[in-house]
């Protein structure tokens, strides 16, 4: 939540319209849009030890959206109408986050060699994008093994 007031107030938010919003107090919405704000200014960050990498799809379901908004052909977990994010985050905290246009191995390797030190541990899940990836120690995650 205060990410999107943070990034979708055209002229920034101040930390007191933050904290109204929130319902908290001033020197807390200070102290978070600080961080996102740093947060999201160093995307050219080098990450390094156990990084953490995943994707995700951002835009609405079809279902949610008026009759003739619909696009035909994206019925359950169409990917077709939205936009591909992937980020990593190394365990001290740095993050990096990029828009694709396309998500495949190529594109995540070259994310990858351009935003980690050589000497990382990559986790991921065990989605097919991540099984090309070369020249990084990987762990992978099982999600629907639980």
């Amino acid at each position: 939540m205060v990410r999107y007031l943070i990034v979708t107030d055209r002229k920034g938010i101040s930390s007191y319209q933050l904290a109204k919003e929130l319902g908290i107090t001033q020197k807390s919405s200070w102290f978070m849009g600080h961080r996102i704000r740093k947060a999201c200014k160093n995307n050219d960050a080098i990450l390094s030890g156990i990084i953490e990498m995943d994707e995700t799809y951002i835009g609405g379901k079809e279902k949610n959206k008026h009759q003739h908004k619909k696009t035909q052909g994206t019925q359950g977990r169409s990917t077709k109408t939205k936009t591909p994010v992937v980020g990593m985050r190394s365990r001290d905290g740095m993050l990096v986050a990029a828009k694709m246009d396309k998500v495949n191995s190529v594109n995540i390797q070259t994310m990858i060699d351009n935003h980690t030190d050589t000497n990382v541990t990559l986790c991921t899940d065990e989605a097919t994008i991540y099984k090309g990836i070369e020249g990084y120690k990987q762990l992978m995650v099982n999600h629907s093994g639980w």
